[in-house]
């Protein structure tokens, strides 16, 4: 999502959209006609949703929830479990 359309976005709800749930982010992006981009794979490998706060916060799932399973899967601890989570959601 370009800069101009988040402006949009914020105008017409009040709201960021990087704290909007992807619903709501959907639904005011349908209100204003703004239409969703798909996602490049270099947008997926850097865990960017190409300046959409919904799709930002989706991909930062995605990758939580594939290093969830490489940690039940004991591939990797704990340690580096936590770790790259917090990396993941800019905690570090």
């Amino acid at each position: 999502m370009s800069t101009r359309d988040a402006d949009r976005v914020k105008e017409h709800t009040g709201t960021d959209p990087e704290e909007m749930t992807d619903e709501e982010l959907a639904q005011a992006m349908d209100e204003l006609g703004i239409e969703k981009q798909q996602r490049t794979a270099e947008d997926q490998e850097q865990g960017s949703g190409g300046g959409s706060g919904g799709d930002s916060v989706s991909a930062q799932l995605d990758e939580i929830e594939r290093l969830a399973e490489l940690h039940e899967s004991g591939i990797l601890t704990d340690q580096e479990f936590e770790e790259k989570k917090r990396q993941i959601l800019g905690l570090d």
